[in-house]
């Protein structure tokens, strides 16, 4: 279903690699999506960026890295 309304979903992320894919699929997945994902990589040192390639076609999808 088509979100009526503008709702942003934040998600911090420290090493979260392991469990990034999954927790943007289930946010994908609600039965209202958002307007917008936003993912904040906040210095990890894992693979949370490679994983995040998988959401490319996404353009709902932003991602804010900080070392």
């Amino acid at each position: 279903m088509t979100n009526p309304f503008n709702v942003t979903i934040i998600i911090p992320s420290y090493n979260g690699a392991s469990r990034i894919t999954n927790t943007i699929s289930a946010v994908i997945n609600q039965t209202i999506t958002p307007s917008e994902i936003i993912v904040v990589i906040d210095g990890s040192v894992d693979d949370t960026e490679y994983k995040l390639e998988t959401f490319k076609k996404e353009e709902k999808i932003v991602t804010i890295s900080h070392p």
